[in-house]
């Protein structure tokens, strides 16, 4: 319930700002919200360099939408063979 809770405070701060849609540099919390991708999974994935991010300082973390846009296009799945 915790999370749920900080999840929706997250939504509503970001409401107030400039739409989601339009920023190029996403946050963690941003990424998930706008991808549904886990700030945890996130987190592991840059500790082993598989998602490209920025970093500014030691740490202020971002992403690039276009980046991970291309990203998720690179670690699509293609050819399922779904049978009934």
């Amino acid at each position: 319930m915790k999370k749920i809770i900080e999840l929706l405070e997250k939504i509503i701060a970001l409401s107030h700002g400039k739409n989601l849609k339009e920023k190029r540099w996403l946050t963690p919390e941003e990424l998930e919200i706008e991808y549904s991708l886990k700030e945890d999974t996130m987190s592991k994935y840059r500790m082993k360099k598989k998602v490209p991010f920025s970093k500014i300082g030691t740490k202020l973390i971002r992403y690039d939408r276009l980046k991970i846009d291309q990203w998720l296009e690179n670690h699509e799945v293609i050819g399922c063979d779904v049978r009934s």
